[in-house]
């Protein structure tokens, strides 16, 4: 009834198509290992949002002219504010592939105690937040999965090679036949 008579109507079909996991085992196994490192995930996703305020306040504090670029001809600094410089590193930072670094504007060579602080700055970014901390997610998840298939291996192998009842293995029985 709230999907048709709703505004929403559309939202709450999407939502009814969740379903879907309870029916299609390769589905059930990655609801499955989202489900067993859940912490492990978000204790990573804690560590990285951590990671990232550190380095939106030394753009904010130390590097916000860096930030300055032209939209449509218009004047536009993604960093002044604390908080929008943290969106900034969150979403722009961690969605570009070389980190920071490809979101700011292009490096100034006036200044060569600030081109150092932004070069270091991007390189150190991209390092720790881009090349491990969402390597670490990647590796958690990649990990569990292989967890999940050994499981069902070892269960398949001792469905077929042990006994149900007394758990004894196939090679006793044809043993002593």
């Amino acid at each position: 009834g709230m999907g048709i008579f709703s505004k929403y109507g559309s939202f709450f079909f999407a939502l009814q198509l969740l379903t879907v996991i309870k029916f299609i085992d390769t589905i059930k196994e990655i609801f499955l290992a989202f489900k067993l490192r859940f912490i492990q995930l978000i204790c990573i996703i804690g560590f990285l949002l951590i990671l990232i305020f550190f380095y939106a306040n030394v753009g904010f504090y130390f590097l916000i002219d860096e930030f300055d670029t032209v939209i449509d001809n218009q004047p536009k600094n993604y960093c002044q504010t604390l908080i929008e410089c943290t969106v900034t590193y969150f979403n722009h930072g961690v969605r570009s592939g070389g980190g920071i670094g490809d979101v700011v504007g292009s490096e100034k060579f006036d200044d060569m105690s600030i081109y150092l602080a932004r070069w270091t700055h991007d390189l150190f970014f991209y390092i720790t937040v881009i090349l491990l901390l969402l390597n670490m997610i990647n590796g958690v998840i990649v990990s569990t999965f292989g967890k999940i298939r050994e499981d069902s291996n070892q269960k398949e192998e001792d469905i077929n090679n042990k006994c149900f009842i007394c758990n004894i293995d196939r090679i006793e029985f044809e043993k002593k036949k």
